[in-house]
């Protein structure tokens, strides 16, 4: 589910235009009755328990045809049947240099989609397999709209809002779709919800945006579990997990349905896809580091935009049967066998939440708690809701009660697992919340243990260092490095000089430098590589957080460099994991031969070599210097993990990280857990130019000097570092 906000102006023009008419342009002056009957697309039709105040008191009927006029009613805060105010008019706003600045908000749309397998299998189905799977994803659409109005659908009142108050259920209009702006099957409705509710008072008020907001991740993830709930109680269909490759969530998909075919009918999703990538690649280069999670989403909603095609209708016939002329050139198949092998699974008994265990409701929170740690050092119950529905995508639920009463359960469990850090008396008057709703943040032991070694492990001395001429030390000379390898000269300015002096002779396990985008933390870097390399032969461990910026990294340093993730993965993660397995096999084998096959117990001799082979390879050595380049894009866990990989092996680290602003840099505490009690990292502080060591002081210079107690940064957010080993 994908959720956008529709204003009174230029939003609802859309909606009339694009939402109502099948995503296409509907040609100005067309009725919209007329439109859909001329195109063969589903008219709009009303939900939500909220219809049951409109027509002064009279109610609407669910599933009503909606009608142009009450459309534009409504999304301007009337009542769609009388043209009576609802409440108070919207807002307008004074018109600055012949433009509007801001238009009040007229409602939301959120739109649900199928997942792409379901889509595909309706597109190959007969008439009557297409209908069950529509009123699946119908009844879906709907369980997630009761969820929405019994727990997320609300009001403010009192004073700036400061009180919420429950209301009696949404009013919205829902429109269904078919296909992409390219012309590939996609079954999604538009669920636009209007930006007027009645409260239990019965007075008509703007719906609580934020709390929409706070809860679209885990509605969608709820819709997910939802469909497959549906379409598994009227169909034989299995479903499994698809990986998407690096950096994107596995897809929940039906079995059955071809990688490849799935491939053919994505052209839109690939389009946006490649055009995010291109996105990054120009903010990395700008701005010297990786997108955030949340600056991704906004690359990948603009990419969407920059791509958007123009859509023209097509008659339904019509796309089938192309759709359907495409896939048998795709596979070779007939779309009755496409359609037989996706219903090919075996029935399921849908289970009562009653049914599922204490000990799997533990165990099921204990990966809610681990997947939510995995993304973000704090939370609050509508991330874990989120997660909680993803653990429990594999069981079929008998009902949408029963689905959401395990995910209750499981939640309820993962709040006692968690440790909260905030107080709800200090929170301000204007977050109250009503009855049943929580607003805390969490966090788990297992942060608030990882940033704690993280600090307190940084306060021993004594690991490798090496020894630099004093003209690198003094700021006064003009020292150049040249590297071998590439044959380029490095001029280093003061600040370099300080961050290469103090990374490689400190003998601290952990350094950080910190710089904005453009003051040479890359060269830098290059320098520290090349001195380090140069006096040690244990070398240089170059990592970054995705496979561009390590790439670049590579280029910098003149080496191989590696993903944090992949690293993880091979080295203490499943990779080794599974090395460790086959080498006991593979001994297991030897031995079994023993005064045997003496040439088949040679070959697993060799294995066990090779086996031994890779894992030193994915194994810190001592006295290799460890670079993490961008280490604000990994997670506590991860920074925690490698820093105990360099303790083990008397090893230290260098992070490095890119500040937003070339203000002065100094440890902040961020929302993260830490009280500000610990020692932090050693911090390389960079204002407007590259440094090291410790932290500077507000607006002074780069000096290094050691506060007695510094407040704490959550070590998610922190800078990238390097470890000397």
């Amino acid at each position: 589910m994908s959720m956008a906000r529709l204003s009174a102006g230029a939003g609802y023009r859309y909606l009339l235009r694009h939402t109502a008419a099948g995503d296409a342009i509907r040609p100005g002056g067309t009725p919209l009755a007329e439109y859909y009957a001329a195109t063969g697309y589903p008219p709009g039709r009303w939900l939500g328990s909220g219809l049951a105040g409109l027509a002064a008191g009279e109610g609407l009927t669910a599933g009503t045809v909606v009608s142009e006029e009450a459309l534009a009613a409504l999304y301007a805060g009337r009542d769609p049947a009388t043209h009576e105010p609802l409440g108070r008019p919207m807002p307008t706003y004074p018109v600055v240099d012949g433009r509007r600045a801001r238009h009040a908000v007229a409602g939301f749309d959120l739109t649900f989609t199928a997942p792409k397998s379901v889509s595909v299998l309706w597109a190959m189905a007969d008439e009557p397999t297409r209908a069950l799977i529509t009123q699946a994803h119908h009844l879906a659409v709907a369980d997630a709209l009761a969820f929405l109005e019994d727990r997320v659908a609300g009001t403010r009142v009192g004073h700036a809002g400061a009180r919420s108050m429950a209301v009696r259920g949404l009013v919205t209009a829902a429109f269904d779709h078919w296909d992409t702006r390219v012309g590939d099957p996609n079954l999604h409705t538009h669920l636009v919800i209007a930006n007027k509710v009645q409260g239990v008072d019965g007075v008509w008020r703007s719906l609580d945006g934020r709390r929409l907001h706070k809860a679209a991740v885990a509605v969608s993830e709820l819709y997910d579990d939802l469909i497959a709930d549906r379409l598994a109680a009227v169909l034989p269909v299995g479903w499994s997990h698809r990986d998407r490759g690096r950096s994107r969530t596995p897809a929940f998909e039906v079995d059955g349905v071809d990688d490849g075919l799935l491939g053919e009918f994505s052209q839109r999703s690939n389009q946006v896809t490649a055009r995010t990538r291109e996105l990054a690649e120009s903010f990395r280069a700008k701005n010297g580091r990786c997108p955030s999670r949340v600056e991704r989403t906004r690359l990948a909603q603009r990419a969407c935009r920059d791509t958007r095609p123009a859509k023209s209708p097509h008659a339904l016939a019509d796309l089938l049967a192309d759709w359907r002329e495409r896939a048998g050139v795709r596979t070779g198949r007939s779309p009755h066998d496409l359609a037989a092998a996706a219903m090919a699974g075996q029935t399921v008994r849908p289970l009562p939440a009653g049914d599922v265990g204490l000990e799997t409701v533990q165990r099921l929170a204990l990966e809610t708690v681990a997947g939510v740690q995995s993304r973000r050092t704090t939370w609050d119950e509508w991330n874990l809701h989120a997660e909680a529905s993803r653990v429990t995508r594999g069981l079929r639920m008998s009902g949408p009660g029963e689905r959401v009463r395990l995910t209750d359960m499981i939640v309820a469990e993962a709040v006692e697992q968690c440790v909260p850090i905030d107080d709800p008396a200090a929170r301000s008057p204007s977050l109250a919340t009503g009855p049943g709703w929580s607003e805390r943040r969490y966090t788990s032991r297992a942060i608030l243990d990882a940033e704690q070694a993280l600090m307190t492990g940084n306060a021993r001395y004594g690991e490798p260092a090496i020894s630099l001429g004093a003209a690198v030390a003094d700021d006064e000379a003009a020292v150049a490095i040249r590297d071998s390898r590439g044959g380029t000269t490095h001029l280093l300015a003061p600040d370099q000089r300080r961050a290469v002096v103090e990374v490689t002779t400190s003998g601290r396990p952990v350094e950080v430098l910190v710089g904005p985008a453009g003051t040479g933390k890359t060269m830098t870097l290059a320098v520290i590589c090349r001195a380090w390399e140069a006096q040690n032969r244990a070398g240089v461990v170059g990592l970054a957080p995705s496979a561009a910026a390590a790439g670049e990294l590579a280029r910098a340093l003149g080496m191989r460099c590696e993903t944090t993730a992949k690293w993880l993965w091979e080295s203490n993660g499943p990779g080794s994991n599974k090395r460790g397995t086959a080498r006991a096999q593979l001994r297991e084998r030897c031995l079994a031969y023993h005064g045997g096959d003496r040439d088949a117990a040679m070959s697993a001799v060799t294995a066990i070599q090779r086996l031994d082979r890779e894992q030193q390879r994915w194994q810190l050595r001592a006295g290799q210097l460890l670079i993490v380049d961008e280490a604000a894009m990994s997670g506590t866990l991860d920074l925690a993990a490698l820093a105990e990989q360099a303790r083990q092996r008397a090893r230290s680290c260098c992070w490095s990280a890119t500040t937003t602003s070339s203000a002065p840099c100094q440890p902040a505490e961020r929302s993260g857990c830490s009280q500000g009690t610990a020692t932090p990292p050693h911090w390389t502080g960079c204002g407007g130019s590259v440094n090291a060591g410790r932290p500077r002081p507000p607006g002074g210079s780069a000096r290094v000097t050691r506060p007695a107690s510094t407040p704490t940064p959550s070590v998610g957010g922190s800078p990238a570092a390097t470890t000397t080993p």
